[in-house]
């Protein structure tokens, strides 16, 4: 079993949004789904980055056995499989292969029909998923580093955090093959918005 308290759940999740990116582009204002993004070049620029398919979606390492990602994506498929160190679905071969163990979800976790969330929009969308065999370290596979207690100023609105993803391109298109991150601006720090 494993012990995780709120305030640290928040530190983490907070301290993944704002990951520090080497480039200065910024991203435009909006209020439109993230979309598009650049392409990531090296696994090491994002080492604790994670491709999970059988259902689609990321996550972030947080230990050698756990990955943090959204619930929404861990119960969908207990076959899945998770890779780390890996910029391209294409090259799944170049990084660490991992299948799942178990999965727990946020207690209050709700898939948009129940209490706290709605259609859509997941309430405490968070899972921590471990792995059969834990990652081993090195220049393209680490975990994340966390915010210090001193850094609540990352979280204010204004702040323009690093989001990373296999997601879309375009609104309506399929998935990208390539890693890709963006710059977005923090619109609320009340209703998870970036």
């Amino acid at each position: 079993m494993y012990s995780i308290s709120k305030s640290c759940l928040l530190l983490l999740v907070a301290s993944l949004a704002f990951a520090k990116s080497p480039f200065k582009k910024s991203a435009k204002k909006s209020a439109s789904p993230i979309v598009n993004g650049q392409i990531v070049t090296s696994p090491a620029v994002f080492p604790y980055q994670v491709l999970i398919t059988g259902p689609d979606g990321g996550g972030t390492i947080v230990s050698k056995r756990w990955v943090l990602t959204a619930a929404h994506v861990a119960i969908l498929n207990s076959n899945m499989q998770l890779y780390a160190g890996v910029i391209d679905r294409n090259n799944l071969a170049a990084g660490q292969n991992r299948t799942l163990k178990q999965y727990r979800n946020h207690p209050n976790y709700s898939n948009g029909a129940g209490q706290g969330g709605t259609a859509g929009s997941p309430a405490n969308d968070v899972s921590l998923i471990e792995v059969t065999t834990p990652f081993v370290y090195g220049t393209n596979v680490t975990d994340v580093k966390l915010a210090s207690d001193n850094n609540q100023s990352l979280w204010n609105v204004g702040q323009t955090p690093t989001v990373t993803g296999f997601g879309r391109t375009a609104a309506g298109s399929s998935l990208s093959n390539e890693l890709r991150q963006v710059n977005v601006q923090v619109t609320s720090i009340n209703n998870g918005n970036i």
